[in-house]
C-alpha cells in the first residue's frame, strides 16, 4: 500500500521520555519519542497492530477545559464545553471552537492566540473557513461561556495542565505494564490491543480520578476494525512475563 510507505515502523524510536517546560518539573512532562506518535489517526485505525492484534485508541473527552474547572472545584456550565449559543452545532463549528479553546488555554495572551488561530501554520480559521470577524466573535463567546475560568483563557495554563495529564498517563502506563499490557501514549490518548480495551478504559477513569478527584470522561477514537491487511506492527511486551 503506497499510502503508508512513509509510516513504516522505526525500531530505533520504540521508547518514550518525558519533556518538561520552563525549567520546572511541574510544567509539561508529556511523553514523547515513540514512532507510533507520528502516525496519522487513519493509519493507526486501519493498519496498526500490537503483537499482530488489532488496536483500539481511547482519549479523554474535552480534557483540558474540563481540567480547568476541576482544579478550581467548579462544575462545567454544561456538558457541551465546545458548544456556543448562537453558533451551529455541526462538526466543523465544534472543531473550530475546540481548537480555539485549546489555543486560548496554551497562549500567553489573547493577541497571540488570535494570531495563531488566524495565521498560524495549522490555522483553524483557514481550515474551517472562518473570517477574522468570526474568530473575534467566537473568542468573545468562549470567554462569556467559560467566564468562571476566563482568567486562564489565555494565561499559558497549558503547560500546567500538561503536568497533570502526563502524571495520569504515567500511572496508566505503569498500571497496564504491571498487567503485561503494552500501551503507547499519545499525550491524552492511549493505544492498546483491542483485547485490552476494557482494562484501558478502567485505568483511564480510575487514574484520572486519583489525580483530579473525579474520573474524566473517556471516548473511543477507533475500535480496532481494520479494513485492510495490517502493514505496521508493534512488537511489544508488558511488564511481567
Amino acid at each position: 500500500d503506497k499510502a503508508i510507505v512513509s509510516y513504516l515502523p522505526n525500531p530505533h524510536q520504540n521508547q518514550v521520555r518525558r519533556i518538561f517546560n520552563n525549567n520546572s518539573f511541574r510544567e509539561g512532562g508529556r511523553f514523547y519519542g515513540h514512532w507510533v506518535q507520528n502516525l496519522p489517526r487513519w493509519v493507526r485505525a486501519t493498519h496498526l497492530t500490537i503483537n499482530g492484534q488489532p488496536t483500539v485508541e481511547r482519549d479523554f473527552k474535552e480534557f483540558h477545559i474540563r481540567m480547568l474547572y476541576n482544579l478550581r472545584g467548579l462544575p462545567l456550565p454544561d456538558q457541551l464545553p465546545y458548544y456556543l449559543p448562537g453558533w451551529p452545532g455541526d462538526k466543523n463549528t465544534r472543531k473550530a471552537i475546540k481548537r480555539i479553546v485549546n489555543t486560548l488555554i496554551n497562549a500567553e495572551d489573547r493577541a497571540t492566540a488570535r494570531q495563531s488561530v488566524l495565521f498560524g501554520p495549522d490555522s483553524i480559521a483557514r481550515e474551517c473557513g472562518l473570517t477574522a470577524e468570526d474568530v473575534d466573535k467566537m473568542i468573545a463567546a468562549i470567554l462569556v461561556k467559560h467566564a468562571p475560568v476566563a482568567d486562564d483563557l489565555p494565561s499559558g495554563a497549558g503547560v500546567r495542565l500538561q503536568y497533570h495529564d502526563s502524571e495520569i498517563a504515567q500511572r496508566i502506563m505503569l498500571r497496564l505494564w504491571a498487567q503485561s499490557i503494552p500501551c503507547v501514549p499519545l499525550h491524552d490518548s492511549f493505544v492498546v490491543a483491542a483485547e485490552h480495551d476494557e482494562e484501558l478504559d478502567q485505568a483511564m477513569r480510575e487514574e484520572s480520578a486519583r489525580e483530579l478527584g473525579e474520573p474524566m470522561p473517556v471516548d473511543l477514537k477507533y475500535g480496532g476494525e481494520h479494513g485492510q491487511m495490517p502493514r505496521v506492527n508493534v512488537h511489544a511486551k508488558g511488564g511481567q512475563e
